[in-house]
Protein backbone atom coordinates (compact mmCIF):
# COMPACT_ATOMS: atom_id res chain seq x y z
CA UNK A 1 0.00 0.00 0.00
CA UNK A 2 0.78 3.33 -1.06
CA UNK A 3 1.06 6.29 1.79
CA UNK A 4 -1.61 7.70 -0.34
CA UNK A 5 -3.63 4.31 -0.32
CA UNK A 6 -2.58 4.00 3.56
CA UNK A 7 -4.21 7.52 4.02
CA UNK A 8 -6.93 7.27 1.90
CA UNK A 9 -7.78 3.66 3.82
CA UNK A 10 -7.39 5.49 7.12
CA UNK A 11 -9.90 8.47 6.29
CA UNK A 12 -12.33 5.79 5.20
CA UNK A 13 -12.07 3.75 8.43
CA UNK A 14 -12.38 6.45 10.66
CA UNK A 15 -15.43 8.18 9.40
CA UNK A 16 -16.95 4.45 9.03
CA UNK A 17 -16.68 4.29 12.38
CA UNK A 18 -16.80 8.04 13.90
CA UNK A 19 -19.61 7.61 16.25
CA UNK A 20 -18.07 4.54 17.65
CA UNK A 21 -15.62 5.80 18.41
CA UNK A 22 -16.63 9.06 19.87
CA UNK A 23 -19.47 7.38 21.78
CA UNK A 24 -17.02 5.05 23.24
CA UNK A 25 -14.78 7.99 24.38
CA UNK A 26 -17.53 9.75 25.73
CA UNK A 27 -19.19 7.28 27.27
CA UNK A 28 -16.26 5.29 29.01
CA UNK A 29 -15.78 8.86 31.02
CA UNK A 30 -18.96 9.18 32.56
CA UNK A 31 -18.60 5.24 33.46
CA UNK A 32 -15.16 5.77 34.56
CA UNK A 33 -16.67 8.70 36.99
CA UNK A 34 -19.67 6.74 37.85
CA UNK A 35 -17.07 3.68 39.11
CA UNK A 36 -14.94 6.11 40.70
CA UNK A 37 -16.59 8.77 41.72
CA UNK A 38 -15.93 8.65 45.85
CA UNK A 39 -11.88 8.02 44.77
CA UNK A 40 -12.40 11.39 42.30
CA UNK A 41 -14.15 13.36 44.75
CA UNK A 42 -11.22 12.64 47.69
CA UNK A 43 -8.83 13.55 45.11
CA UNK A 44 -10.47 16.80 44.66
CA UNK A 45 -11.23 17.88 47.91
CA UNK A 46 -7.06 16.58 48.76
CA UNK A 47 -6.19 18.99 46.06
CA UNK A 48 -8.25 21.97 47.25
CA UNK A 49 -7.60 21.42 50.39
CA UNK A 50 -3.55 21.84 49.78
CA UNK A 51 -3.66 24.30 47.48
CA UNK A 52 -6.50 26.43 48.86
CA UNK A 53 -4.41 29.25 49.59
CA UNK A 54 -2.27 29.48 45.97
CA UNK A 55 -6.48 29.35 44.40
CA UNK A 56 -7.53 31.47 46.40
CA UNK A 57 -4.76 34.11 45.35
CA UNK A 58 -5.14 33.78 42.02
CA UNK A 59 -8.69 34.00 41.84
CA UNK A 60 -8.40 37.33 43.96
CA UNK A 61 -5.74 38.59 41.43
CA UNK A 62 -8.09 38.03 38.59
CA UNK A 63 -11.46 39.42 40.17
CA UNK A 64 -8.89 42.70 41.12
CA UNK A 65 -7.46 42.72 37.57
CA UNK A 66 -11.49 42.36 36.04
CA UNK A 67 -13.60 43.55 38.72
CA UNK A 68 -15.53 46.14 36.68
CA UNK A 69 -16.30 43.53 34.08
CA UNK A 70 -17.19 40.87 36.86
CA UNK A 71 -19.62 43.41 38.19
CA UNK A 72 -21.44 44.23 34.96
CA UNK A 73 -22.22 40.38 34.51
CA UNK A 74 -23.38 39.99 37.64
CA UNK A 75 -25.28 43.06 38.09
CA UNK A 76 -27.00 42.22 34.84
CA UNK A 77 -27.78 38.42 35.88
CA UNK A 78 -29.20 39.69 39.23
CA UNK A 79 -31.62 42.77 37.30
CA UNK A 80 -32.33 39.64 34.34
CA UNK A 81 -33.50 37.26 37.86
CA UNK A 82 -35.47 40.29 39.57
CA UNK A 83 -37.30 41.42 36.42
CA UNK A 84 -38.02 37.48 36.03
CA UNK A 85 -39.35 37.24 39.34
CA UNK A 86 -41.70 40.13 38.67
CA UNK A 87 -42.77 39.07 35.66
CA UNK A 88 -44.03 35.81 36.95
CA UNK A 89 -45.73 37.03 39.82
CA UNK A 90 -47.77 39.84 38.23
CA UNK A 91 -48.36 37.53 35.62
CA UNK A 92 -49.93 34.91 38.43
CA UNK A 93 -52.07 37.62 39.74
CA UNK A 94 -53.48 39.37 36.86
CA UNK A 95 -50.63 40.37 34.35
CA UNK A 96 -52.41 43.54 33.94
CA UNK A 97 -53.75 46.66 36.45
CA UNK A 98 -56.97 46.01 38.11
CA UNK A 99 -58.13 49.43 38.07
CA UNK A 100 -57.50 51.17 34.75
CA UNK A 101 -55.64 48.09 32.42
CA UNK A 102 -52.47 48.88 32.53
CA UNK A 103 -50.50 46.49 30.80
CA UNK A 104 -47.18 47.49 31.19
CA UNK A 105 -44.85 45.03 33.33
CA UNK A 106 -42.54 48.20 34.30
CA UNK A 107 -45.53 50.24 35.57
CA UNK A 108 -46.93 47.37 37.54
CA UNK A 109 -46.60 45.89 41.26
CA UNK A 110 -48.47 43.63 43.59
CA UNK A 111 -51.02 45.58 46.13
CA UNK A 112 -52.99 43.97 49.44
CA UNK A 113 -56.53 44.53 48.20
CA UNK A 114 -57.42 44.54 51.96
CA UNK A 115 -54.99 47.52 52.93
CA UNK A 116 -53.41 44.87 54.90
CA UNK A 117 -49.66 45.31 54.15
CA UNK A 118 -48.43 45.77 57.56
CA UNK A 119 -50.25 43.05 58.79
CA UNK A 120 -49.48 40.39 56.18
CA UNK A 121 -45.60 41.35 56.70
CA UNK A 122 -45.83 40.80 60.55
CA UNK A 123 -47.75 37.99 60.19
CA UNK A 124 -45.61 36.19 57.69
CA UNK A 125 -42.85 37.61 59.43
CA UNK A 126 -41.39 39.46 55.63
CA UNK A 127 -39.01 41.92 55.73
CA UNK A 128 -38.47 43.96 52.40
CA UNK A 129 -40.81 43.78 49.46
CA UNK A 130 -40.22 43.48 45.77
CA UNK A 131 -38.26 40.59 44.36
CA UNK A 132 -37.72 39.05 48.28
CA UNK A 133 -41.30 39.29 47.87
CA UNK A 134 -42.16 38.26 44.91
CA UNK A 135 -39.76 35.33 45.68
CA UNK A 136 -41.40 34.04 48.67
CA UNK A 137 -44.51 34.28 46.41
CA UNK A 138 -43.08 31.85 43.54
CA UNK A 139 -41.67 29.50 46.71
CA UNK A 140 -44.74 28.83 47.81
CA UNK A 141 -46.88 28.36 44.11
CA UNK A 142 -47.92 32.40 44.27
CA UNK A 143 -51.15 31.67 46.38
CA UNK A 144 -54.28 33.16 45.34
CA UNK A 145 -55.96 33.33 48.53
CA UNK A 146 -53.57 36.67 50.03
CA UNK A 147 -55.66 39.02 48.97
CA UNK A 148 -53.33 40.28 46.35
CA UNK A 149 -53.87 42.39 42.58
CA UNK A 150 -51.75 43.96 40.22
CA UNK A 151 -52.22 47.30 40.57
CA UNK A 152 -50.28 50.47 38.21
CA UNK A 153 -47.83 52.64 40.03
CA UNK A 154 -50.48 55.82 39.50
CA UNK A 155 -53.39 53.41 40.84
CA UNK A 156 -51.55 51.98 43.89
CA UNK A 157 -50.15 55.88 44.77
CA UNK A 158 -53.47 57.84 44.66
CA UNK A 159 -55.31 54.82 46.53
CA UNK A 160 -52.50 54.62 49.18
CA UNK A 161 -52.45 58.92 49.67
CA UNK A 162 -55.80 59.52 48.65
CA UNK A 163 -58.08 56.30 49.70
CA UNK A 164 -59.45 55.82 46.07
CA UNK A 165 -58.44 55.55 42.34
CA UNK A 166 -59.38 58.25 39.80
CA UNK A 167 -59.53 55.90 37.00
CA UNK A 168 -62.10 53.71 39.10
CA UNK A 169 -64.94 55.93 38.33
CA UNK A 170 -63.91 55.13 34.49
CA UNK A 171 -64.50 51.48 34.64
Amino acid sequence: MTKEEMKQYQHDWYQKNKEKIHGRVVNSGREYYQRNKELINERRKKNYQEHYEEMRAKRLEYEKEHREEILKVKNNRSKLYRLDLKFDAITAYGGECAICGEPHIECLTLDHSFNDGAKFRKEYKMHGGGSTFYRWLRQRGFPQDLGLRVLCWNCNCSIGTFGYSPYEELT
